[in-house]
């Protein structure tokens, strides 16, 4: 150990005391002192104790967070972040909620600004409980609503459209699929999607990426990624019922980038194992091609006890808390039946800037934390790793900004704004 390492004061190694320490200082009341201090130290103790860099990779990279508001930091009382956008001029905030049926329009500062949008079925309203993530495409706002509608603002927050897709479902036992993106010449990007039962039972193996006219009509097929594994199916000990729903194991991870040509990125965790520590991931254009391939080099995570606590907690705190199945008992059933190792893929999300960069999150050795590896775009070399703590996760990413949601000991919701620090 380093005496850099020694002299930061909080090793990745954390006990378990020192990490409810930690947690505590991280969301102290508005303290945004102790919010600085425990993620500088966290960040700096990655960079200080971790693996050595590959040649040509940035020996250091951290995120520094500059601000955070929310629940508990003023007037802005936030129910839990679902999705960001900024502006074209990075000026304001377009944040959806759950259980909102509008998006918030806040400053950079977090002060509140205005609304777009409302519940109801007319122009401009939107019928699903919640609004999806929305779209900056130059100076248009998209917004996905409930049955495949798309509706879109202008600048201003002022209603333009709707657009229905009446695109029928993809295949015998796929729902209606999700609205993704917008194309040039008028035509949308969608991701067929299908019923938790219907992958459980291998039913459905592949979704499709499509591509879709101005009249709904499907074009063609760009891409298929595979659902198979994509949820988990336990039986319990009595043989009825079972529990599903999270995600693990050898499905896909993927994202599309909203560029001037659009492009889907997929992270393939198929084959990824302690012993063959990669994620290949695949760069595939609008006509179908694999524009970039590679596989980046992924640290395996050895699951401490510790780990597999947090695992279980996570997943399965409401049967354990009710009485309806002890933890020695669960944790025996996942061993035999799944695998505790797989309910934390390597990747657990993909995220794509504007500026090319892919950027991916997935456990940490550390499990009160979560990895951060960032990718060159082109060639899809390392640009840098670091950490956060795992009840913090990215929602809009670039090489010199990053924003992330993140929920408080006590479930309330809080955006954050990060400087990535980059040296060589």
């Amino acid at each position: 150990m380093s005496p850099d390492c020694v002299n930061l004061g909080v090793p990745l190694q954390k006990s378990s005391d020192h990490a409810e320490k930690l947690r505590q200082t991280f969301w102290s009341g508005g303290e945004m002192g102790g919010f600085f201090r425990s993620t500088l130290l966290l960040a700096c103790s990655i960079i200080a104790c971790g693996p050595s860099p590959q040649e040509g990779t940035p020996t250091q990279f951290s995120l520094v967070p500059v601000a955070r508001f929310g629940s508990m930091d003023g007037a802005l009382a936030l129910q839990r972040v679902m999705g960001l956008s900024l502006s074209p001029g990075r000026s304001r905030l377009y944040v959806s909620q759950w259980g909102v049926q509008n998006l918030l329009v806040i400053s950079r500062e977090g002060d509140s600004i205005s609304s777009i949008g409302r519940g109801g079925g007319g122009p401009g309203e939107f019928s699903g409980p919640t609004v999806s993530r929305p779209l900056w495409v130059g100076d248009t706002l998209w917004v996905a609503d409930l049955d495949r509608t798309v509706v879109r603002f202008d600048s201003l927050g002022d209603f333009i459209d709707q657009r229905n897709l009446e695109v029928q479902p993809l295949g015998p036992y796929q729902l209606a699929p999700q609205v993704i993106a917008p194309l040039p010449e008028g035509m949308t990007l969608v991701k067929g999607s299908a019923g938790m039962m219907a992958v459980i039972q291998g039913r459905v193996t592949q979704l499709p990426f499509v591509r879709i006219g101005t009249n709904g009509e499907v074009i063609d097929t760009v891409t298929t990624v595979s659902e198979s594994g994509a949820f988990m199916s336990i039986t319990w000990p009595n043989g009825s019922g079972s529990v599903g729903g999270n995600p693990f194991g050898s499905a896909p991870r993927w994202a599309v980038s909203h560029r001037q040509d659009p492009r889907i990125v997929i992270a393939d965790l198929d084959g990824f194992s302690r012993l063959n520590p990669v994620v290949h991931l695949y760069v595939i254009g609008m006509n179908g091609d694999t524009v970039q391939s590679g596989a980046v080099p992924v640290e395996p995570v050895e699951f401490s006890e510790a780990h597999i606590d947090q695992v279980l907690e996570d997943r399965f705190l409401g049967f354990i808390e009710d009485g309806r199945i002890s933890k020695p008992v669960l944790r025996n059933i996942l061993e035999d039946q799944v695998g505790i190792p797989s309910l934390q893929p390597a990747v657990s999300s993909v995220l794509l800037s504007r500026d090319g960069s892919i950027w991916l999150e997935g456990p940490h050795q550390d499990p009160d934390s979560i990895s951060v590896t960032v990718l060159e775009g082109g060639d899809l070399s390392v640009l840098g790793r670091t950490a956060l703590p795992r009840n913090v996760g990215l929602i809009w990413v670039s090489l010199d900004e990053v924003w992330a949601r993140a929920e408080g000991r006590w479930g309330e919701s809080y955006i954050l704004r990060f400087e990535p620090r980059w040296s060589p």
